[in-house]
C-alpha cells in the first residue's frame, strides 16, 4: 500500500477497482477526511 501519512490518493484507480464515479468517490472521501483524523 504505502505510508498512510502520504495523502497522495490514487482516487481514479480505487474508483475504477470499486466501479463507481471517480468524482464520486473523491468527494465521498473528502466528506470522511474529519473522521480520519478521529480514528487514526
Amino acid at each position: 500500500m504505502g505510508d498512510p501519512s502520504q495523502e497522495n490518493i490514487d482516487y481514479e484507480a480505487a474508483a475504477e477497482k470499486l466501479n463507481v464515479d471517480p468524482a464520486l468517490f473523491e468527494e465521498l472521501m473528502n466528506s470522511l477526511e474529519p473522521m480520519k483524523e478521529i480514528v487514526l
